[in-house]
């Protein structure tokens, strides 16, 4: 944002707050038009941009489409019917209008939204504020109840100092760290009390950056209810839902509409024979049944404003009983914290009989979801990725047992598929199923699962099982560096003065050839970068060089003791890596660590550097020490 956008946008927020916090008045009922079906109308509703045409259109918003191209808008019903409009228009349905185009009251307040909450805004909210813009409310005042609310209060904290509050509003707003000239404005606006808090987030909402940058989300239409407008209640349930039977259900109608207040009717249709569920609070939004037994239930929602009632509308809740399958001894799992689980048997091709436990303090985790779909990647010592692909083609993942199941992407779309492989290994073909215990959504984003598997590769019987526990809250990361530094590792017995690089190999390692070397000050060159350093030795004939990476964690090294290593840069980021080789020989696979024993900086630049390293490769028992000596 340069200056000349930034006083402008000051001057705006300064121009806005001269009109004034006082509370609205209730607004006069505007003049309505004529409505003639598809065509213009000859006035708008206060609520819409004055100079717009408003068209009507028969049936709900959600039977049409509208493309928006810039020039002119097209609104197609689902017979294919098109109709060209002004892109400034105002489309009318029965249950909603769309304003096009990205000025006038609407588009203000979408962007003020957008800039406080980093979200479009509900439809209630927005007409809500619309008509209090319109009617005397200034935009600082509105500004200034979205900073008292507790949404932005978690978006920004309680009371955030003025560092944190300009550089949360450049990172949530305008997606990227503030210029230095533009943080500078910001501050010295802010601390010395020429603009408020609201007044600096409107500037930030109405910058010629930001309003291109939600310009294409409001491209095709603001949703709103124009004030005076009687509009058709329209309720709305979400998806049909799988469930466990036993557990608790909460149903969710809060995303129905009407242009006034909402009053929600719920009804148990149908239940399976045999059970006793009953709906709690049927005249709230959000209402529960626990499903004491396994089959179908069938649940209404009608919602109404006054005496207009919306249609009916249905959803599906099936209730499931998981079968018997394996579990893992809890005695081979973790108290507490993320972790994925494997546990081979003889004769598998994937992980063989072997057992692997990973935990967040020693891999990398990335799951995906997406619709009824779940991929995991686990980055540790090993590298497996995992596909899970429940039956159907639900909205979101399910509890339950899904069986019977084939290799993903290869399965039966109506089956649904699962398939786990790595390190160079994965079943041309298989079986196997998979069972969801659990799983949470905050909002539309997955944040936890609990989920066993197993399968069977080219149709054996030795089998391949896993466990897969994960939760977004858990925040645990890789430990730093060990101090103090476990005994008994290897010091080296030279000491040379000065820089110096010292190699001691024993009989049988093939990188060093069971010799000794030292290197002085001009033979070697050390560079620290971040959270490793690199060393290059060119001496007489002799060629070596090191890479030590620390924890993906660390910004920079720090003393202590970097453990069970693998070969660089092959190796586990969560743990770090290292890799000694040169005059033609280098490890294929190795394992190690090194030691900072002594590591110090001067405005950001290291100035002295003493590490230590032991390396074997091939899983061998001869080693390669060496010694790093450098002052900077």
């Amino acid at each position: 944002m340069n200056a000349r956008l930034l006083f402008g946008a000051l001057l705006l927020a300064s121009m806005l707050a001269g009109c004034g916090g006082e509370q609205p008045a209730e607004p006069a009922a505007a003049m309505q038009p004529k409505l003639l079906s598809g065509g213009a109308v000859a006035s708008a509703a206060a609520a819409v941009s004055a100079g717009t045409e408003v068209r009507r259109f028969e049936g709900l918003r959600s039977d049409y489409t509208v493309y928006n191209s810039g020039s002119y808008a097209t609104v197609t019903n689902k017979s294919g019917v098109q109709v060209s409009v002004p892109v400034n228009s105002t489309l009318r349905f029965s249950d909603s209008s769309l304003v096009l185009g990205t000025d006038g009251t609407p588009a203000v307040v979408y962007r003020l939204y957008q800039a406080a909450f980093g979200r479009a805004p509900a439809i209630g909210g927005l007409t809500f504020w619309t008509n209090a813009l319109d009617s005397g409310y200034s935009l600082e005042t509105i500004a200034g109840n979205f900073i008292d609310s507790d949404e932005f209060r978690r978006l920004y904290g309680p009371a955030p100092a003025p560092n944190d509050f300009v550089s949360k509003l450049y990172r949530n707003i305008l997606h990227r760290d503030g210029d230095p000239d533009g943080v500078a404005f910001w501050l010295t606006a802010l601390i010395r009390g020429v603009a408020t808090p609201p007044q600096v987030l409107m500037g930030f909402s109405e910058s010629d950056e930001n309003r291109l940058g939600v310009k294409a989300a409001m491209q095709q239409g603001i949703a709103i209810f124009e004030r005076g407008v009687s509009y058709t209640p329209v309720a709305r349930t979400g998806g049909s839902q799988e469930v466990l039977a036993g557990s608790q259900v909460q149903l969710d109608g809060t995303a129905s509409t009407a242009n006034g207040p909402l009053t929600y009717e719920w009804a148990m249709l149908m239940r399976p024979g045999g059970s006793q569920a009953v709906l709690a609070n049927t005249q709230g939004g959000t209402p529960t049944f626990t499903p004491d037994v396994a089959g179908q239930y069938l649940v209404t929602l009608t919602v109404r404003t006054g005496a207009t009632r919306s249609k009916e509308v249905s959803l599906l809740v099936v209730a499931k009983v998981i079968p018997e399958l394996w579990k893992p001894d809890a005695s081979a799992l973790p108290a507490a914290g993320n972790y994925v689980y494997l546990q081979g048997s003889g004769g598998d091709y994937i992980v063989g009989n072997r057992s692997y436990l990973y935990r967040q303090s020693d891999a990398a985790f990335t799951l995906s979801a997406s619709d009824n779909y779940l991929s995991l990647r686990v980055a540790g010592d090993q590298d497996w990725t995992g596909d899970f692909k429940q039956s159907g083609s639900g909205a979101r993942l399910s509890p339950g047992y899904y069986g019977d199941l084939t290799r993903y992407p290869f399965q039966n779309a109506n089956m649904g598929g699962l398939d786990w492989s790595g390190e160079g290994r994965g079943c041309n073909t298989l079986r196997g199923w998979f069972v969801v215990d659990k799983v949470e959504y905050a909002g539309a984003k997955l944040s936890a699962i609990d989920l066993r598997f197993e399968q069977h590769c080219e149709g054996g019987s030795s089998a391949l099982r896993g466990q897969v526990h994960w939760n977004a809250a858990d925040n645990t990361g890789a430990p730093g560096p060990v101090l103090p530094v476990p005994a008994g590792l290897w010091t080296p017995t030279v000491n040379p003065a000065g820089n110096s690089v010292y190699l001691e190999s024993t009989a049988g390692d093939y990188i060093g050839g069971g010799k000794k070397y030292l290197y002085l000050e001009s033979a070697a060159t050390v560079s620290v970068t971040g959270n490793s350093f690199t060393v290059s030795v060119n001496s007489n004939g002799d060629r070596w060089s090191g890479e030590f990476v620390g924890m993906n964690s660390l910004s920079e090294l720090k003393p202590g003791y970097y453990g069970g290593l693998q070969r660089y840069p092959f190796h586990n980021a969560v743990k770090g890596g290292m890799s000694w080789g040169g005059n033609g020989r280098g490890c294929n696979t190795l394992t190690g660590w090194f030691v900072i024993d002594k590591i110090s900086y001067e405005n950001g630049n290291v100035k002295e550097l003493d590490a230590r390293f032991e390396q074997h490769c091939e899983g061998g028992s001869s080693a390669l020490r060496g010694r790093i000596r450098r002052v900077f």
